[in-house]
């Protein structure tokens, strides 16, 4: 029976307390796990940034992984933007899971890297997320820029100033 590591996450805590996407990917998982036969020995749900690993619950699992208190065959995600939105550090965790004989499994976009032409769609797999997160950091400075020059507050207007909005 392999045994897995469910992994769980959203943006912020906003999220968290008020959607609905940590249940349904644990939902998910569990049921994955069961038709699969997986063991889970451990859920660790995440309400942070995906941008690096810097992330309370990932580096509680990985403290876990190389003290030995746990030894998934696999860390089980929905998909690589829940797991991770950086290319470079994607890899990076992988490699490290490998050291510690952890493989990664996506229920959609599943990871695979061991042919030239399965790594190639992994790479494209995990750059998606981090170009999703580029494009959506491009767009919000331009409205901004543009806000800017029609004479709008970006942000919590100063003391004092309430946020009204005038026609032209």
């Amino acid at each position: 029976m392999k045994k897995v590591v469910l992994y769980t996450r959203v943006s912020t805590e906003e999220q968290k307390e008020n959607g609905f996407s940590l249940q349904d990917q644990y939902k998910r998982l569990v049921k994955f796990s069961e038709k699969e036969g997986f063991k889970i020995l451990h859920h660790y749900q995440e309400d942070h940034s995906a941008k690096n690993f810097n992330r309370p619950k990932w580096t509680e699992f990985i403290r876990d992984l190389k003290e030995g208190n746990i030894s998934p065959s696999f860390v089980l995600c929905i998909r690589p933007d829940r797991f991770s939105r950086n290319l470079k550090e994607s890899f990076e965790q992988v490699a490290l899971l490998r050291k510690y004989g952890v493989e990664l499994k996506f229920l959609e976009q599943n990871f695979d890297d061991s042919t030239p032409e399965s790594w190639f769609l992994s790479l494209i797999n995990f750059a998606i997320p981090q170009m999703d997160n580029q494009r959506r950091s491009l767009n919000t400075k331009r409205g901004m820029r543009q806000a800017k020059r029609e004479g709008r507050w970006n942000g919590v207007p100063p003391t004092g100033y309430d946020r009204i909005k005038t026609e032209n």
